[in-house]
């Protein structure tokens, strides 16, 4: 009798979820009614509240199952046998894919991102979910800096943007649009926003030719409107490199700097 009353529970607590995402996915959090749920459950008011507290435990329910089903998915990508490269690949693969066919997911974090993620960060069953997850890609992040696919300062990178915004308060950074604006674009915006420090960002398209893209360098260098540390190590050999950019030269120390 027991057993048969256990299985009963979870059928209930397992259509009344079912019928919740339907209707949160769909109406948000705010929008969606109870008594809708419970009427596409077949069952009632008063079990809902019994399995689920109130609205909002059931709405944590529903976000509880939609991000152990992605994660369910995600564990069998196997990132951690990869290469780093390809590790990242799949990853981006599946998680697009995956929001394309499923539209409900989507939906229910679109709701809760208007709650400021309230209702995600009471959950450490979301947490212990999130934590592998996290722990996979700084693996696979860090064996990509180790074998030189990846860089490794980014973070390094935007702290030193955001200082300068501080103490220098430039007018404006220039950024090509393709490797560097990609790379750290992403992850400057949600740290000038985090910080509430802003930089004035212009994009520009890069240009191939090493001479070409060092000519506009060289005029500010000449006049002042670009200033060094000299007395920093790398100083000299820098100074040298921009003064004789060529595209048939060897490349050198410093070609990433512009």
């Amino acid at each position: 009798m027991e057993t048969k009353f256990k299985r009963d529970s979870e059928r209930t607590a397992k259509r009344i979820l079912e019928a919740a995402t339907v209707e949160f996915s769909q109406k948000g959090l705010s929008g969606a009614r109870v008594d809708t749920i419970a009427e596409r459950a077949k069952s009632n008011k008063r079990m809902l509240y019994h399995y689920f507290g109130n609205k909002e435990g059931l709405f944590l329910a529903v976000l509880e199952k939609a991000y152990s089903e992605i994660r369910s998915q995600e564990n069998k990508l196997n990132l951690e046998d990869l290469p780093p490269e390809e590790a990242v690949r799949q990853l981006v693969r599946f998680t697009f894919t995956y929001f394309v066919e499923h539209p409900e997911f989507i939906q229910l974090l679109n709701s809760e991102n208007l709650h400021e993620a309230e209702h995600i960060k009471k959950s450490k069953k979301l947490q212990d979910m999130h934590n592998p997850l996290v722990g996979k890609m700084e693996d696979v992040l860090k064996r990509g800096v180790e074998a030189g696919l990846f860089r490794g300062d980014a973070d390094r990178i935007i702290e030193e943007l955001l200082a300068t915004q501080k103490m220098f308060d430039p007018s404006i950074f220039t950024f090509e649009t393709e490797k560097i604006d990609k790379a750290i674009g992403p992850s400057l915006n949600r740290a000038m926003m985090r910080k509430r420090t802003y930089l004035n960002i212009n994009t520009i398209v890069p240009v191939k030719s090493k001479t070409t893209r060092g000519k506009s360098i060289q005029a500010m260098h000449k006049s002042g409107a670009i200033r060094y540390d000299k007395q920093a190590s790398w100083f000299p050999d820098f100074f040298s490199e921009m003064q004789t950019i060529t595209d048939s030269g060897p490349r050198g120390k410093h070609d990433d700097m512009f």
